[in-house]
């Protein structure tokens, strides 16, 4: 069972202590790292807590500007009948053979190959909480400020040579929001790998 965190202690974006020891908050287990498996985590076939936040809003707005709640009816579920067929088409897309899952925890690090060409090494690793409460499910996850990575980045950014894509990055934010993941379970894993491997 994933522990539980507490959301009031969640300390938000915290740059200015980017350049901490990341080993400061590591919690290497005695006797060496035991054998885990992978976990990965995919993002979900329709994303309903975006639809349950944005189709009221977006049917709000027409209703505001046109003082017709049958327009904003309709509107709603011309949305929400867009949304529905876009998710679909997108887990089409995501599930074609060879798509990698969005994140995956194993002995070489934290995998986000959509977002970075290799992995995190668990080394590397430092603090990993809550940024901005469990209500937007977001979790940080703080990098040795020396770490140098090369992102993944959209076109045409993505023409770029590596070299112009490398960076040393303080953190990565990863959304729960879009996964089938609960945010203190993702949490409770990824300190779980960390601690594991952090001295391999």
């Amino acid at each position: 069972m994933a522990q539980k965190i507490d959301a009031t202690t969640w300390t938000g974006l915290r740059p200015d202590n980017s350049d901490e020891d990341v080993t400061q908050a590591q919690r290497p287990v005695a006797g060496g790292p035991l054998p885990l498996a992978p976990v990965s985590y995919r993002e979900r076939p329709i994303n309903w807590p975006n639809a349950g936040f944005l189709i009221p809003m977006w049917a709000t707005m027409v209703y505001a500007v046109k003082a017709d709640p049958i327009d904003a009816f309709w509107f709603a579920i011309a949305i929400a009948s867009a949304f529905i067929l876009g998710s679909l088409i997108m887990q089409f897309w995501r599930s074609r053979p060879g798509r990698q899952p969005t994140i995956t925890l194993d002995q070489t690090g934290l995998n986000m190959p959509y977002h970075f060409k290799d992995p995190i090494p668990w080394s590397k690793i430092g603090r990993i909480e809550s940024s901005h409460g469990n209500w937007l499910r977001w979790t940080s996850v703080f990098f040795d400020k020396d770490l140098p990575v090369i992102q993944i980045a959209p076109w045409p950014l993505n023409l770029l040579s590596e070299e112009k894509r490398r960076a040393s990055m303080p953190m990565a934010i990863i959304s729960s929001w879009n996964m089938a993941v609960d945010t203190d379970e993702l949490i409770s894993e990824l300190t779980r790998f960390r601690d594991n491997y952090c001295a391999t």
